[in-house]
C-alpha cells in the first residue's frame, strides 16, 4: 500500500539570516493590581459585608423575637384611636336604607355596602384609618380568616348592621366585638351605654340573665317614632365565634336583635 504519511521539516536558517523571537520578558514581570482597582474591590467587599450582616441580623431578630413583635403590633392596633361609633338604632328604625347610608356618608364614616334587594340592608362599618379597597378584599374572605394582627386592626372599629323587611315584620341585627369590657355581662351593659339606652325612658328591660347556651343577655322594649320594638342584647366570648389566636381573652362577641 502506498504510504501517505508525509513529514515536514523546518529548513534551517540560511547562513547570514536573522532569526527573530517574540519578546516574552513582559510575561516574566510581577503582575501588580492598580491601586484604584484595589480600593474599588475593598469598597465592594465592605458594602457586601455590611448588607449581608444587616440581612443576617434582621433575619435573626425576626426568628428570635417574632412573637414579641407580633404582640407589640397587636397591642398597638388595639390601643390606637379607632372609635366603634355604634349607630343610633332608635333613629335608624325611622329611616329608610338610603337615608341611613347618606347619614354615614355625611358623617364621613367609612363602610362597605353589601345590601341587595333580596336580603335588604347590610352595612359593614370600618375603622376610620382603613383602606376601603383593601378592607373589602379582607371582609369578603370573612373575619374568621384573619390573623390576630389583621383582626386587631379592623375589629376595634367594626360593626355589621342588617335589616330585612318582610310580611312577618322588620328584623334588625347589629353585631360587633367588644374588646374593652372585662366579661360578657359587662359587655351587655357597655352596649346599652353606647346606644344611649341606660336610664332612657324609651327603653325598658324586661328580662336579663344567662341563656341555655351560656350567653349573657338582656331583653326589653324600645319605643321610637317608628313604633314599638322588642330588643335583645346578648354576649358571648369572641373565641366561641371566631377562631383567631392571639386576641384578648376578655374579648366579647355582641349581638343586638330588634323586631317589631
Amino acid at each position: 500500500m502506498p504510504n501517505h504519511t508525509q513529514f515536514h521539516t523546518l529548513a534551517p536558517a540560511e547562513e547570514g539570516q536573522t532569526v527573530r523571537y517574540m519578546d516574552g520578558s513582559a510575561l516574566l514581570k510581577d503582575f501588580k493590581i492598580p491601586i484604584y482597582v484595589k480600593i474599588f474591590a475593598l469598597i465592594v467587599a465592605v458594602v457586601a459585608l455590611f448588607m449581608g450582616g444587616k440581612v443576617f441580623l434582621q433575619a435573626s431578630d425576626y426568628i428570635l423575637h417574632h412573637s414579641e413583635h407580633v404582640a407589640e403590633e397587636i397591642q398597638g392596633n388595639l390601643t390606637r384611636e379607632a372609635s366603634l361609633e355604634l349607630p343610633d338604632v332608635a333613629a335608624f328604625t325611622a329611616m329608610d336604607d338610603e337615608t341611613f347610608k347618606a347619614s354615614l356618608d355625611e358623617a364621613g364614616i367609612p363602610y362597605i355596602d353589601y345590601s341587595t334587594e333580596q336580603e335588604g340592608l347590610k352595612i359593614v362599618k370600618l375603622p376610620s384609618d382603613a383602606d376601603a379597597a383593601e378592607a373589602k378584599e379582607i371582609m369578603d374572605s370573612g373575619i374568621n380568616t384573619m390573623d390576630a394582627v389583621t383582626a386587631s386592626f379592623y375589629l376595634p372599629g367594626y360593626y355589621q348592621l342588617t335589616r330585612s323587611v318582610t310580611e312577618e315584620g322588620t328584623d334588625i341585627r347589629l353585631r360587633f366585638v367588644d374588646l374593652n369590657s372585662q366579661d360578657q355581662e359587662s359587655a351587655v351593659g357597655s352596649t346599652k351605654d353606647a346606644l344611649g339606652w341606660t336610664d332612657n325612658e324609651n327603653v325598658t328591660v324586661d328580662e336579663e340573665g344567662v341563656d341555655s347556651v351560656g350567653n349573657n343577655y338582656q331583653t326589653g322594649t324600645l319605643y321610637t317614632d317608628a313604633g314599638t320594638f322588642t330588643w335583645t342584647i346578648s354576649s358571648c366570648p369572641m373565641s366561641s365565634i371566631y377562631d383567631i389566636s392571639g386576641m384578648p381573652e376578655n374579648a366579647s362577641y355582641v349581638g343586638l336583635h330588634i323586631t317589631d
